[in-house]
């Protein structure tokens, strides 16, 4: 299956302290009504695709992003966990990217569910297990993260904002210096 995009604007009920300069705002209500863009493609499901999920993240979220670094994390764990545990090889894997105000990002997997995984769940991996720690960095690095049951598959949400991304990277210098050369 070859990666599909298409472009949506998705509807969003935004109250109207931050909408006030936008031009869809209505003068006499307390909410107003806002248009996002989002980027909607999927990939198959096969190792290989996850850099091509982090070249399209880049392209829709811009070279100067706030949280583009963090955001890339985040697509690979939460792509990979798709292709490996959620779908079958060959199934698609969804992918939805929001960009919200204040320079969020919101990333959304969508899988299947004919993988050989059952539901994702964070666990402790061992100290010499190579595999296991993918929503454990998702959670750690994201404001808010999700599961919800999507059809027969698993739909996964992480919200990121400017100052995980913050975090984060500080975290990578932390985590950098703890091991010699």
């Amino acid at each position: 299956m070859d990666a599909s995009r298409s472009m949506r604007h998705i509807p969003v009920r935004v109250p109207a302290r931050f909408a006030r300069n936008h031009r869809n705002a209505n003068e006499g209500g307390r909410r107003a009504r806002m248009f996002l863009m989002a980027d909607v493609f999927a990939v198959s499901a096969d190792p290989s695709q996850v850099a091509v999920v982090r070249r399209r993240l880049r392209a829709a979220l811009g070279p100067d992003h706030r949280c583009a670094d963090t955001a890339e994390l985040v697509v690979s764990e939460l792509v990979t966990n798709a292709v490996v545990h959620g779908c079958a090889p060959g199934d698609p894997v969804r992918l939805t990217i929001r960009r919200l105000p204040r320079s969020r990002v919101v990333i959304t997997v969508t899988d299947t569910g004919r993988g050989r995984g059952t539901v994702p769940r964070l666990k402790l991996a061992g100290s010499a297990g190579t595999n296991g720690r993918g929503l454990f960095i998702v959670a750690s690095i994201a404001s808010r993260w999700s599961v919800r049951r999507a059809g027969t598959g698993f739909r996964v949400r992480a919200l990121i904002a400017p100052r995980d991304a913050e975090l984060a990277s500080c975290m990578g210098f932390v985590l950098l210096d703890d091991f010699p050369e």
